[in-house]
């Protein structure tokens, strides 16, 4: 019997699942009530975003007929294809997001979350003031420095700008950046009015 935590998503006729307990994806055909298991390739846990085995993953993206797996406590975003399972692993961001890591704690973790923005997709370092560029057509990753005195980095979204909120000794902060993240605003959010503009919350 197993038990599957996280992310669950629904997409071409399937679910697809990770159990966290171990590593290894599993896909659930719908029609036919059939579980394939796939292992994951075990890697090194010399980080200073630790394996405990909460949660390897956190946050999945289906993209034409494949799905990313950001990597919360793994080191990698993966892409697997949902048609013949071949799974690409993309790791050229973790050794220089490590590198930014000031202040680390055993809730933090990689990716925290994402936005798509046109054919890009920026991801919200957890760990670090930082966020991941990821091109859809290329899957190449560029890491990007934001200027943030947030602990943890929670949340992002985008209208023109991007926005980021803050979490837990920070969980009342909301920071506006342009669209190359260079600071604007920083807005306490149990304020629902900055100067002259208001903010619905």
């Amino acid at each position: 019997m197993h038990t599957f935590r996280g992310a669950i998503q629904v997409c071409f006729g399937g679910f697809r699942a990770v159990d966290f307990l171990v590593c290894y994806v599993v896909f659930y055909d719908l029609a036919d009530g059939v579980c394939e298991y796939r292992e994951l390739v075990l890697v090194e846990n010399d980080r200073k975003v630790k394996r405990t085995g909460a949660c390897h993953f956190y946050k999945s993206y289906a993209h034409g007929n494949s799905v990313y797996l950001f990597g919360y406590e793994y080191p990698a975003i993966l892409k697997i294809d949902v048609d013949t399972r071949e799974t690409v692993y993309l790791t050229d961001w973790v050794i220089e997001v490590e590198k930014r890591i000031s202040r680390m704690s055993a809730s933090m973790g990689y990716v925290s979350d994402f936005v798509i923005v046109d054919n890009s997709l920026w991801a919200l370092c957890e760990c670090a003031n930082a966020v991941l560029r990821l091109d859809l057509h290329k899957d190449k990753i560029e890491v990007m420095d934001i200027s943030s005195d947030l602990d943890i980095q929670c949340g992002i979204c985008f209208d023109g700008n991007f926005w980021v909120a803050g979490n837990n000794e920070h969980s009342n902060k909301l920071l506006k950046y342009d669209t190359q993240f260079v600071l604007e605003k920083e807005i306490e959010i149990y304020s629902a009015k900055d100067g002259d503009e208001d903010y619905d919350f």
